[in-house]
């Protein structure tokens, strides 16, 4: 192999390595450079900081509807 080919060779390994990284960086960006896994990451751990909120108005819904469920079960 001549140093030309080397050097071609390296070239394309150098172009198709920046396509694989921008590839690579478009998968987990949007298109005005937001990170969207960082974003769901953070929305994740607010959620599990907030997740006895969640608990309490499930367990609310929960008791309205078989309230709501009882009374109209025991109408029939």
């Amino acid at each position: 192999m001549s140093a030309a080919d080397a050097v071609g060779l390296f070239r394309r390994n150098r172009a198709e390595a920046r396509a694989v990284v921008k590839r690579r960086w478009a998968a987990h960006h949007d298109r005005d450079g937001r990170n969207r896994h960082r974003a769901a990451r953070e929305n994740r751990a607010c959620a599990a900081r907030r997740w006895p909120v969640f608990l309490a108005a499930g367990i609310a819904v929960e008791a309205s509807m078989r309230d709501s469920l009882g009374s109209h079960l025991s109408t029939h």
